[in-house]
């Protein structure tokens, strides 16, 4: 039974001289911690999300980023595995805020994972966009944008040739707007809410012609990615109708004092009247003719002219701006004397059709 003993100590006295000749820090190295009973690393990584995507559209790359920390293993020795949700996987690169990109090819809602492993071997396995205020992993949504519009194609041979469109867009992705394109050249930019962009937008065409209307929206983090929704053609036909512009004659037409706010109408069925509208005013006082117009400081006066034609040349163009019924008024700044008033008015369409009034009115008082 001695010499079993002997063996012992033997073996027990060699094992303390050899870590008596190596240095503590070499002594105490631990190439795999969970080998270690005395100081074994028993925690897993951790990963907290630094920027998130909770949103996109199918075949758009997505971003996430995530902050990779273990309490004992390098960063570059944690292995970590991203499972997508939609059945494939992928390992990104051991970087401490870790980038990662993946496109899904459908729409879907998708809850992805990503596994940590650590040098000792210990896993963690988190929500890779972390969790939401619910305690639940957040999710990310793949999904074309929802549009709901209406054409209104019934203004378009009634009144100005004006056509609006209206209806909502419900995408969480879009960027900072929508696009209507009237197919004419031009366009209006809509602004979006939140979640969900109601817009209405109305466009007046010049000329003739069948017109496609489509509206465009643009991805927040894909500046090259849109996505356009045709509404539909629009027909707008020929214009040959002319504006109708009247003056109302006042209820005491004698006085010079009924004419001190000159009212009318000015209307057009087709391609709207924001071409032009004017009136003008002359009046003969026996033989004399004088022209309203204004005067070196700028203000609104009678002036004597030569003659008729003279009174015609100098009198000042009075524009006509009629409200939404199409309704015109205009106050003069000066009123006419006894005499021969006549007031002659013009205007156009966006067509160019034109059409013209003039009126005459004896002054008794």
């Amino acid at each position: 039974m001695r010499p079993a003993l002997r063996r012992i100590a033997v073996i027990t006295i060699a094992t303390a001289i050899s870590f008596a000749t190596l240095p503590i820090s070499a002594a105490f190295a631990d190439d795999n911690p969970a080998t270690d009973p005395a100081g074994a690393d028993l925690v897993a990584p951790t990963g907290t999300p630094v920027s998130t995507e909770l949103n996109s559209w199918p075949g758009l790359e997505v971003v996430q980023t995530m902050l990779v920390k273990d309490d004992v293993s390098p960063t570059a020795k944690i292995t970590r595995t991203v499972g997508w949700g939609d059945g494939t996987f992928s390992s990104p690169a051991a970087d401490e805020v870790m980038v990662m990109r993946h496109t899904y090819a459908k729409a879907g809602v998708y809850r992805p994972l990503i596994a940590l492993t650590d040098q000792a071997g210990n896993r963690a396995i988190l929500p890779l966009l972390g969790n939401g205020d619910d305690g639940r992993p957040q999710a990310l949504t793949i999904a074309e944008p929802a549009f709901l519009v209406y054409l209104d194609r019934t203004t378009a041979a009634t009144k100005g040739n004006l056509v609006t469109v209206s209806g909502d867009i419900a995408d969480k992705a879009m960027a900072n707007g929508a696009m209507v394109t009237w197919g004419d050249g031009s366009s209006d930019n809509i602004k979006h809410g939140v979640e969900r962009t109601e817009y209405a937008a109305a466009h007046q065409y010049r000329t003739p012609g069948q017109y496609p209307i489509s509206i465009t929206i643009g991805h927040h983090s894909h500046p090259e990615a849109t996505r356009v929704k045709q509404l539909g053609t629009v027909t707008i036909a020929e214009d040959t109708t002319k504006p109708v512009l009247t003056l109302a004659k006042p209820t005491k037409p004698t006085e010079a004092a009924s004419y001190r706010t000159l009212t009318g109408t000015l209307t057009d069925d087709l391609s709207g009247v924001d071409g032009y509208a004017y009136a003008e005013a002359i009046q003969q006082r026996g033989k004399l003719w004088y022209s309203y117009t204004t005067n070196d400081a700028g203000a609104f006066v009678w002036a004597k002219a030569k003659n008729k034609a003279d009174a015609i040349q100098q009198a000042a163009p009075l524009n006509l701006l009629p409200d939404a019924n199409g309704t015109w008024t205009y106050a003069l700044a000066a009123l006419p004397t006894k005499g021969t008033l006549i007031i002659t008015g013009q205007a156009a369409d966006r067509a160019g059709n034109a059409t013209t009034f003039s009126f005459s009115q004896v002054l008794t008082k």
